[in-house]
């Protein structure tokens, strides 16, 4: 470890990274150079003080397996003093905070700062954000802090505002009109948090979520085809006057083999990739690598065409089972799947983060079967 310690900060003394804009369609450094996020996610949970299970090894690691990258899952919960009014933050977090941003310093990464929990939320996707004035005001200050106190520090590469942001149908919306007012929830709040930002922060890269309608009888992304009901891919339009900013989009695909735990349920488990099972995208897809271009880079011509704005796929993963035999002893496949969607990312020079499903997964030490592959593609 102290071996790790002072090759990360040797190469720390001799680079000067800078803030990561945005150039047209790409990310940048500071010196002007394209800068493509490898991330992997680090959660947290939605406790009433902030974590403490990933640690300075667990930063170190990261870089040594080939991540440039920390998704840093954040809860409001951690900041705020909620029965204060007005509200505080507590200043323990605030150290907690500066803390990984030293250590991500010393080994060379940079932060993602992501609410997965906005502020009185049980659980992620919360609809009831979209109802409760009080709890948007509470977000967009909390922004607002952040930006205020981090405005100078680059390691710092990004604030993506809200995680899986979710929304119930307004009174009186229907496909007829696409949504145009439950659509206008999340835009006027994105809006309203980027705003803020800007009054304290001009240098930060802002990363901005497509919305979810969860009410409606309509398939999953995991299911049939995406949500795209305002022709946008659901995403809002956003006005930053720094010109600044990217969308982001997740894909656990496919679905029935890697999305969350389907390779521990029983119709799950003995699936193998790549095979001629169906991967369900209008029922006549196959899951192999033909199929993990097309759904990977589903919204890609939307965001990068039409918005010109950079792309940032800021969740996919794949469970460590798929890296086991199934009930027949043959190998689910899982090293394949992550050579065939880093070979995706590579050609399309996609930003990415991985999120582990079960921490366990990454700490304290990573899966063998893995790191093996993690280690072989982030070389490239």
């Amino acid at each position: 470890m102290i071996l790790l310690s002072l090759i990360y900060q040797c190469r720390l003394n001799g680079q000067n990274r800078g803030f990561i804009k945005t150039d047209g369609t790409k990310f940048v450094d500071g010196s002007g150079d394209e800068y493509i996020f490898k991330g992997m996610g680090f959660w947290g949970g939605n406790g009433a003080t902030a974590p403490n299970n990933y640690r300075e090894a667990d930063y170190a690691n990261m870089a040594d397996i080939g991540f440039n990258s920390i998704r840093l899952y954040l809860s409001a919960n951690f900041f705020e003093n909620a029965s204060a009014r007005p509200v505080t933050y507590r200043e323990e977090t605030w150290e907690w905070l500066d803390q990984r941003i030293a250590w991500a310093k010393k080994y060379d990464l940079t932060l993602v700062l992501n609410f997965h929990f906005t502020p009185g939320a049980s659980g992620i996707s919360d609809r009831g954000l979209f109802a409760a004035m009080d709890r948007q005001d509470r977000l967009v200050a909390l922004w607002k802090e952040i930006a205020r106190r981090y405005a100078d520090e680059p390691v710092i590469s990004a604030y993506d505002i809200v995680n899986e942001p979710t929304a119930d149908i307004v009174e009186g919306d229907n496909a007829a009109n696409q949504y145009a007012q439950t659509f206008r929830l999340w835009e006027n709040l994105s809006n309203r948090i980027v705003k803020a930002i800007r009054e304290v922060d001009a240098n930060h890269l802002i990363i901005v979520e497509r919305l979810w309608i969860g009410s409606l009888t309509y398939p999953n992304d995991q299911q049939d085809r995406w949500q795209d009901l305002n022709g946008k891919f659901n995403f809002p339009d956003i006005d930053d006057p720094a010109g600044n900013y990217a969308y982001t989009y997740h894909c656990y695909e496919p679905g029935r083999y890697v999305h969350q735990t389907a390779g521990r349920k029983t119709d799950g488990t003995d699936r193998v990739y790549p095979s001629d099972a169906i991967a369900k995208h209008e029922g006549n897809r196959l899951m192999n690598r033909a199929f993990v271009e097309y759904v990977y880079t589903i919204p890609l011509n939307y965001i990068r065409d039409v918005k010109k704005v950079p792309a940032y796929i800021g969740e996919f993963g794949i469970h460590i089972d798929n890296f086991k035999e199934n009930s027949a002893g043959v190998n689910r496949g899982g090293r394949q799947w992550v050579l065939d969607v880093m070979d995706v990312m590579n050609k399309y020079g996609l930003s990415f983060n991985y999120h582990p499903y079960y921490e366990s997964e990454i700490r304290p030490v990573v899966y063998p079967d893995f790191e093996a592959v993690l280690r072989e593609t982030l070389a490239r």
